[in-house]
């Protein structure tokens, strides 16, 4: 036992994974053998003794047809809802056959709408089903109407008909003049022009009252700004002379405060000094001006920039131009286009 688990592969679960769990046979169809009809069932199962096959023989043998008794009632005491059978056998009044018949109105509505789909033999039934639902007293006096409404009818022709005066047969020429007349009459109207249709007029509103309205339209009829009118000073008493001196001005008293603040304040009077253009300060004819001052009072110089348009020899070519070695390319490029 040792010696098989030694001896066992190190993938032997991988092994048996690989193989399928399920090994089915590849289906070959039977030989046809001349004379005989295939069937589909092997020959080993219709073969063989009675006890293997019997599932098969019952299998094979049609089902019985189930056949229903016909119901007879049979009376019995304290049993059955009381009705005799003479009653279910015997024919209902008059109203509950009126009652059984359908609706007029639905019975209509189904044919009109299902008549396309069914055949002659239903609309046949519905149309005696129309009739019995017609006929019933529900509809009673539906029909009445109807019978008046034709009975004027009737009336009505009648009345047009004695009216009318006998008329003599028209000859053919009266015909075509009758004709040449609605023809021009039919002509001049379509020649009119089209009626222009007018705007509807506006609603009128509500007449107001003139009294009620008086007040607003006097507030409205007043200027919004009103300026005064202009009077000369010698005609206007409120008017205010602005140079007039007042009477309490003239006999003023000054006091000493008054002088004080009247005068002048002192740094007013000091005069700022006059600079003359040109001139130079007394100082700075005896200042002595150190080495780096000297330094900075130089001008730098520059040096003097060559102007490159002019050239000493300008027909001379660079030495690195006649040592140039052109490509092909450059040769190609320096041919001229052919035109």
């Amino acid at each position: 036992m040792d010696g098989d688990i030694l001896n066992r592969p190190k993938n032997l679960r991988t092994i048996l994974l690989a193989y399928p769990k399920h090994l089915t046979k590849k289906y070959k169809p039977p030989a046809y053998i001349p004379g005989t009809v295939d069937s589909g069932v092997r020959p080993g199962a219709i073969k063989g003794d009675p006890e293997e096959n019997w599932r098969i023989n019952q299998l094979s043998q049609p089902n019985p047809r189930k056949k229903t008794d016909k119901y007879v009632y049979v009376e019995e005491e304290g049993v059955g809802t009381g009705i005799s059978a003479g009653t279910l056998a015997g024919h209902g009044s008059s109203r509950t056959d009126h009652l059984s018949r359908p609706v007029h109105r639905y019975v209509v509505q189904n044919k009109r709408h299902f008549r396309l789909l069914l055949g002659e033999r239903f609309i046949k039934n519905i149309d005696k089903a129309i009739d019995q639902s017609w006929n019933s007293i529900y509809n009673y006096y539906k029909r009445e109407l109807q019978k008046i409404i034709a009975r004027r009818r009737a009336r009505r022709e009648l009345l047009r008909a004695s009216r009318r005066k006998p008329t003599k047969p028209k000859s053919p020429k009266e015909l075509q003049a009758e004709k040449e007349k609605r023809i021009a009459e039919w002509c001049a109207l379509r020649a009119k022009p089209k009626k222009i249709f007018k705007p509807p007029p506006p609603k009128k509103r509500k007449i107001a009252n003139l009294d009620a309205m008086q007040g607003r339209i006097s507030q409205l009829s007043e200027p919004r700004h009103v300026t005064k009118k202009y009077l000369r000073p010698s005609i206007d008493k409120d008017y205010i002379d602005p140079l007039r001196v007042r009477e309490s001005a003239k006999t003023y008293q000054i006091t000493e405060r008054v002088l004080e603040l009247s005068k002048c304040p002192a740094h007013r009077l000091v005069k700022e000094p006059q600079i003359i253009p040109g001139a130079v300060k007394r100082a700075a004819l005896t200042c002595k001006v150190s080495p780096r001052f000297a330094e900075l009072a130089v001008p730098k110089k520059k040096a003097a920039e060559k102007d490159n348009d002019l050239k000493e020899n300008p027909f001379m070519i660079s030495p690195t131009a006649l040592k140039y070695v052109a490509t092909t390319r450059i040769q190609e490029l320096a041919q001229p286009i052919e035109r």
